[in-house]
């Protein structure tokens, strides 16, 4: 019987197609298990609250993004155009997110009351 490799090592060979550690597997292992969904809980927490967009969800995603554009510039295994089309659609997405932060900000209410109100 094949015994199966640990999650980590799988995670390890999506992220990475060559056989070296390096730190940029490591930082998009990060940013997708562990960062955006703390995002999308804390977005999920306000929603199911009063149905409102999360400030700051929104502020977090701007920061997901842009931590990800960069770790994308820095990773040597790709070409300049398919570095570039990676990372045009975390660009879009920052640009959506901070279209989004002025009406949130403006509808913004937080009460020491109910915690929920604050995300």
């Amino acid at each position: 019987m094949e015994k199966k490799p640990p999650i980590r090592q799988l995670i390890h060979r999506i992220t990475s197609e060559t056989e070296d550690v390096s730190h940029v597997p490591k930082m998009v292992i990060f940013l997708n298990i562990v960062f955006r969904p703390v995002i999308g809980t804390v977005c999920a927490i306000r929603g199911h609250y009063d149905g409102r967009l999360s400030l700051v969800g929104l502020l977090l995603s701007i920061v997901y993004f842009f931590a990800f554009m960069v770790v994308i510039y820095l990773d040597t295994r790709f070409e300049t155009m398919e570095q570039w089309a990676r990372i045009l659609p975390k660009l879009f997405g920052m640009v959506i997110a901070g279209i989004q932060v002025p009406t949130t900000f403006a509808m913004y209410s937080c009460t020491t009351n109910n915690w929920q109100s604050c995300i």
